[in-house]
């Protein structure tokens, strides 16, 4: 290899190592220009954003790679992901999904081929394309399995079957592991919505009924004491709701349907008072939520949209208002109870919120922007309209000036709040930090100078290589004259 040779490879190597530093630089040091949160999905440990620009970010433990951004270390700043994202969905077990340009994503653990990629393995850290041959119009993903909708309304499974919660054609059911989408035979309906619980899986046709298919060990079934605990069939049963249902949610071992005259009916485990309509352990035929509490008064209300948040559950009324029930370790229904259980549907008070980003720039001190983002001497009473999303660790919710709120487990700053303040009230979401918290941004920040000063070296070896070169040349020229 000639000198000239060597001097190109050189340059080959120094642009690499260019392109590395401010690839490492950008996802240092990206800027947010859109702090708000207009899609949620997560688990108890991490969490996924989408903003209304349709950016992507993820926070929290990465095990299994679930945070999407190609390692296994955690973060508590937000971690770009992908852009042009309208779907996000999260599995209980770290997995996820994005629909990003009408193509489907995945990543996160793949044990049981939930991700549908057609093999099993640990874990895939960055969002990988699934070929369905479609546009998914929704995502629901179970502990250990995921579901897909068409827009002709077919549904698609892919993942653990261990309880026929995949709801695949008979020469598929014998199998555990189903490593690809395929097509659920649990009905022949037209579906429009469907929902995942940990091990059961919901369809709901365009007329109203309610399908349920998988593990019913706590009668998530919701067809009836008479239906075994642990059929392990692909046999779909439907739910024993006589009114037209509008919607459906599920997670954990709960299910819920609102009904067309805004009625909610809730089944499944009711260990920590979910169900919020008795004293069972568990009920097997869904029972309507009858009972509501407000400043300690009953009242009644219509129902407009329903989450089920696995151990926690969520309802906004008619009027805008949220109730809450269930499990409430983090106060996850938006109010303290010293970690006890709400058994009653409870309407949640919300507060002034304070702007930390406004007060950052003001010059505020650093105990101020620590605490809670809340000016509870001030009541709130923002219209909601919709949840952005849930999971069992926290809840987001959307006001009628598409402000979105949270409440529940704070932990690596998954709130949103713009800290890591203890939340004992909803906050409003923002992905503005006061600080940077995540120590690996600093460590990645560091290495930035270094790899200018290699750089720098390499640049030197290069001139002093062509210098010698061009000497070099003039010395054999001179010698031939």
């Amino acid at each position: 290899m000639n000198t000239l040779q060597k001097t190109s490879n050189l340059i080959i190597i120094l642009v690499l190592t260019l392109c590395l530093s401010f690839a490492f630089s950008d996802i240092a040091l990206a800027e947010i220009d859109d702090y708000s949160v207009a899609k949620y999905a997560g688990s108890g440990g991490f969490s996924l954003y989408v903003n209304a620009g349709g950016k992507l970010y993820s926070v929290g433990d990465n095990a299994y790679g679930c945070l999407g951004v190609g390692s296994d270390v955690s973060h508590i700043d937000p971690q770009f992901v992908a852009d042009n994202v309208t779907i996000v969905a999260a599995g209980e077990e770290s997995f996820a999904f994005a629909v990003c340009n009408r193509q489907l994503f995945a990543w996160g653990k793949n044990v049981s081929g939930q991700l549908g990629l057609g093999n099993v393995c640990e874990s895939v850290s960055k969002p990988t394309r699934v070929d369905v041959g479609f546009t998914p119009t929704a995502v629901a993903c179970g502990k250990r399995h995921t579901l897909l909708l068409s827009d002709d309304g077919t549904v698609y499974a892919a993942g653990n079957n261990e309880y026929g919660q995949l709801g695949v054609p008979s020469q598929y059911a014998k199998d555990s592991v189903q490593r690809s989408f395929c097509k659920v035979a649990a009905t022949d309906k037209k579906i429009v919505q469907i929902a995942a619980a940990e091990y059961t899986s919901y369809v709901l046709t365009d007329n109203g009924e309610v399908y349920a298919f998988g593990d019913n060990y706590y009668g998530e079934l919701g067809a009836g004491d008479e239906v075994d605990k642990s059929p392990k069939n692909s046999v779909a049963y439907k739910c024993d709701i006589d009114e037209k249902v509008t919607e459906i949610s599920a997670s954990g071992s709960n299910a819920m349907a609102l009904t067309q005259s805004g009625k909610v009916y809730v089944w499944g485990d009711n260990k920590s008072g979910q169900i919020a309509a008795g004293q069972e352990n568990r009920y097997a035929v869904p029972q309507q939520i009858v009972d509501f509490k407000q400043d300690d008064a009953s009242v009644d209300i219509v129902a407009k949209k329903i989450l089920c948040c696995g151990t926690t559950n969520y309802i906004i009324s008619s009027e805008g208002k949220l109730f809450a029930f269930g499990v409430n370790r983090n106060n996850n229904c938006g109010f303290d109870t010293g970690g006890n259980p709400v058994t009653i549907a409870t309407k949640v008070q919300f507060y002034a919120p304070i702007n930390l980003q406004e007060k950052k720039a003001a010059g505020a001190s650093e105990a101020e922007l620590d605490a809670l983002p809340v000016d509870t001497t001030k009541k709130a009473e923002p219209i909601l309209k919709d949840f952005a999303g849930g999971c069992s660790a926290r809840v987001f919710v959307v006001d009628s000036s598409d402000k979105t709120w949270s409440m529940g487990d704070n932990g690596f700053a998954q709130l949103c709040s713009g800290n890591m303040a203890t939340s004992t009230v909803p906050v409003q979401s923002t992905l503005f930090r006061v600080k940077q918290y995540d120590g690996v941004f600093v460590e990645k920040d560091y290495m930035t100078w270094p790899i200018i000063f290699l750089c720098l070296v390499a640049a030197t070896m290069i001139a002093y290589i062509i210098v010698a070169e061009i000497k070099r040349k003039k010395t054999k020229q001179k010698q031939k004259d």
